[in-house]
């Protein structure tokens, strides 16, 4: 994921073998939590790759939770792209959410 600085951040990492779908929830408590203090307009891009022979997929939906920390407000938004990933193709496929409000996060979930 990338966030609209352009920091990255490495979610899922060559884990998973040959499960069916892959359904995780990351946050800002552990895996995200490098993001904490970044100003949150701009895109917010997922990019996903298949390094593995015979794997073949698809990205269906992802979706973005930010808590900002002015006003605490929560600002939510998704993505349904349906992407064919493309086998062995570190390129991958990306897709983004743009968040349009001002803030600095103070949480993510993604």
């Amino acid at each position: 994921m990338s966030a609209p600085s352009g920091q990255r951040v490495i979610l899922h990492d060559e884990t998973g073998g040959n499960q069916k779908d892959l359904i995780k929830t990351y946050d800002s408590t552990s895996t995200l939590a490098s993001l904490v203090g970044q100003q949150v307009a701009g895109n917010w891009i997922l990019r996903v790759t298949d390094l593995a022979l015979r794997d073949i997929g698809t990205l269906k939906k992802w979706k973005i939770e930010i808590d900002i920390e002015e006003g605490a407000q929560v600002i939510r938004n998704k993505s349904t792209p349906a992407l064919q990933i493309p086998d062995k193709d570190p390129a991958g496929v990306s897709d983004a959410v743009i968040i349009n409000q001002s803030g600095l996060l103070r949480e993510i979930k993604r």
